[in-house]
């Protein structure tokens, strides 16, 4: 019944027991994850602070911390090794604190300490050194700063130490090592640089600066190197730099540059191309070494070895060379050369009256003559004693024209070592005897063969009574005494009224006189009638047509004029006009007085020139022809088909007329090839607007080949003869109706 009365107050109350032991339950096991987390991330503290103590110990950094307000230093244990002491033997404090750091250091470190703790700075980063118990030196990289703590209220001085001493070994160790790099550079005796691919220089050593003369900030300074050169000398190192850049291996160029010294200086360069470490091309080292000196030097033992000491002439050795080069030359460009040998008469009596010294003096005087009277293409030499010899080059294909060339410089060379020398208070006179040898002349010979040709040659020369002039060849020497005599002679033909002018008519497709070409002849009263293909070419290689060109332009201005004031019927006067006598500066000033005292009418008057007047120098050409067009003038091309045939200068000088060159009117009827030439000069002349004229018809046959192809104007013997002044006159006096009648040689009329 207690029971019974007891049981509703236990149920609520054991409830109540069962909530308390569950809750306690739950907050246990919350208890012991907690304690388990706690444990883990204490556990993880640790082994991030045995983590950090071992990266600090690895790494060398040590703390210390400093506080303030109990004046307590503690340090870390990393910080004892590093500075070499144990907690056990040394406690440290502010009293000795500074007694590990180098005496040295002590006092910037001091003031660095000092500017936090007077609040001037909250914090400091320096380096300094300290000294461990057993000496060593340590180098350390040191921070610190003033805090307040957090878990200990107070100001706080802490910091850590980095020792950094294998660094800085590396770092001095480096440093040596760039020191002695820089010092063996500087010391080199080659220049040394680098440069980027721009041209930009990143390094010169002193052997390169002190050579050019400029300062490393100099050279440093600027974008690109070449601003520091001259053009030319910047313009070749610019290209080898190009060619070092796209070769794999260095390459050597040879460059000259002005240092500053004002002197030109030979450089022999090595240049590499540097790369990148992705293989790129990054710029370029380069080694200079001036050679100046060793190609003086070697420029000094050539001079030795092919030049004469006394004179300064070439040697023997270096005649043979050049002459074996002359004659391989001569062959493939198929022209002849000649070789002159000469020595002087009599120079012993020289040496045994006066002395060698004397003698010595006279040869360099020779040498110095040569020298001023040779041609730059001729090459003079001294073989020894008071022998020399002059290499001639060039002389024309034409063997006849090559020994009359060569033949007037060795008179040319004779009469200059004719004039008397001065040695001392004395005039001394010379005469040379000189000996030629053409060449080539046999396919097997050499230079050893020319150079006793001509030595023989001189030897005769000697043996007809020296001071003479000997070919090797008797054919040559009777050409070249033939050519000096008729050269001698023209001097005279003009003073002594030898010379005449005829006229050659010139018809049209009607058989009326359109005009005439002046022709040149000589009457000698020994040699006779002297053709114009002999006396023309002498005449134009002494220069004596200068003078018989004015002479023929002046007469035949006076004849024309006649011709004029008598109203004969004539068109033109043709006048040839030779390269020599055109290319004079004062042509078109000669021309202008002539007709002006003459009288003559310009338009009237036309000059023939060749083609290869109009190819040399062809500006001034096209301004005097036409200067003289102004006056009225016409042009002709003489012979024309036989040169160079260009349509350039057809259709930019002012021409007149075309002459078909008789070579090819010769053969009009039995070569096809000279037929189709004429016509096709015919046709081009016909397109250019030029009248076309052919010379040399000699029967019927070849004027009705020229009129059916579209030639209209004709000179020629088959036409008429050339006539004097007085039988030219009258045949213009003839009715011009009648002209279809006019006789030919033979006495036949022309249709």
């Amino acid at each position: 019944m207690v029971l019974r009365e007891v049981s509703p107050l236990l149920v609520p109350l054991g409830g109540a027991v069962l909530l308390l032991l569950g809750g306690m339950l739950i907050w246990n096991r919350r208890l012991l994850r907690e304690s388990r987390e706690r444990k883990h991330v204490e556990q993880q503290l640790r082994d991030s602070e045995e983590a950090l103590t071992e990266t600090r110990r690895l790494a060398h950094i040590g703390w210390w911390q400093w506080d303030l307000e109990s004046n307590r230093i503690s340090w870390s244990d990393e910080l004892y090794s590093i500075v070499g002491l144990s907690r056990e033997t040394f406690t440290p404090s502010p009293d000795n604190f500074m007694t590990v750091v180098h005496e040295d250091d002590r006092a910037a470190l001091g003031e660095k300490l000092d500017e936090v703790l007077d609040g001037k700075n909250n914090h400091y980063l320096t380096e300094f050194r300290i000294v461990r118990p057993d000496g060593e030196i340590r180098f350390i990289n040191a921070f610190g700063k003033l805090y307040q703590g957090a878990k200990q209220p107070g100001r706080h001085f802490g910091g850590v130490l980095h020792d950094i001493t294998e660094q800085k070994r590396a770092e001095l160790a480096l440093r040596e090592k760039q020191h002695t790099l820089q010092t063996l550079l500087d010391n080199a005796p080659i220049g040394i640089w680098l440069q980027n691919g721009e041209g930009r220089l990143l390094f010169v050593n002193h052997a390169y600066c002190s050579s050019i003369g400029i300062s490393e900030e100099q050279f440093l300074s600027v974008p690109h190197y070449a601003e520091l050169y001259e053009k030319e000398a910047a313009g070749r190192c610019m290209l080898t730099d190009a060619e070092a850049m796209a070769s794999t291996t260095p390459c050597t160029s040879y460059e000259t540059v002005r240092f500053v010294d004002g002197k030109m200086h030979d450089l022999e360069i090595i240049k590499a191309r540097l790369t990148d470490e992705n293989g790129d091309v990054s710029g370029l080292i380069g080694l200079s070494m001036d050679i100046t000196e060793k190609k003086q030097a070697e420029a000094r033992l050539r001079h030795q070895a092919y030049f004469d000491d006394l004179t300064g002439l070439p040697n023997r050795t270096y005649l043979m060379e050049q002459l074996g080069k002359s004659l391989a030359q001569a062959r493939r460009h198929d022209y002849f050369n000649a070789l002159l040998f000469f020595d002087l008469d009599n120079f012993k009596i020289i040496n045994d009256t006066l002395g060698h010294h004397t003698g010595d003096i006279l040869l360099k005087e020779i040498g110095e003559r040569l020298r001023q009277i040779v041609r730059t293409e001729d090459t003079p030499a001294r073989l020894g004693g008071d022998e020399f010899v002059v290499i001639v080059s060039e002389l024309g294909s034409d063997l006849d024209m090559a020994v009359s060339h060569s033949h007037q410089i060795a008179e040319k060379m004779r009469e200059s070592l004719s004039r008397p020398f001065i040695l001392g208070e004395h005039e001394h006179h010379l005469t040379v005897s000189i000996g030629i040898s053409m060449y080539p002349m046999e396919s097997g010979e050499d230079a050893n063969d020319i150079l006793k040709h001509a030595d023989a040659a001189m030897y005769r020369a000697k043996e007809t009574g020296r001071n003479t002039i000997s070919f090797f060849l008797p054919s040559m020497q009777k050409a070249a005494e033939e050519r000096l005599k008729l050269q001698n002679l023209l001097r005279h033909a003009i003073s002594q009224e030898q010379m005449h002018l005829v006229f050659q008519p010139q018809y049209d497709q009607h058989g009326i006189i359109r005009g005439a070409e002046t022709l040149l002849r000589w009457d000698h009263p020994q040699l006779g009638s002297v053709s114009p293909t002999r006396f023309i070419p002498v005449a134009e290689e002494s220069g004596q047509i200068l003078d018989i060109g004015i002479w023929v332009l002046r007469e035949a201005c006076r004849r024309l004029r006649q011709w004029q004031s008598k109203g004969l019927p004539i068109e033109t006067l043709s006048i040839n006009v030779s390269p020599r006598q055109f290319h004079q500066e004062n042509f078109v000033e000669q021309v202008r007085t002539i007709v002006s005292k003459t009288g003559a009418d310009p338009a009237l008057l036309e000059f023939e020139l060749t083609e290869g007047i109009l190819i040399e120098n062809a500006e001034n050409v096209s301004r005097k022809m036409r200067e003289l067009k102004a006056l009225g003038f016409r042009f002709a091309i003489d012979d024309f088909g036989t040169g160079y045939s260009s349509l350039a200068y057809l259709k930019r000088l002012p021409l007149d007329r075309l002459k078909i060159d008789q070579s090819f009117v010769r053969d009009v009827l039995t070569d096809t090839s000279d037929a189709l030439i004429v016509e096709t000069i015919i046709a081009m002349a016909s397109h250019l607007k030029l009248e076309v004229i052919a010379e040399g018809v000699e029967n019927e046959q070849e004027l009705d080949f020229l009129r059916e192809k579209g030639c209209y104007h004709y000179q020629g013997n088959y036409l008429s003869l050339p006539l004097g002044s007085a039988e030219f006159e009258a045949l213009l006096c003839m009715p011009r109706e009648g002209a279809g009648d006019t006789l030919t040689p033979e006495g036949e009329s022309l249709r």
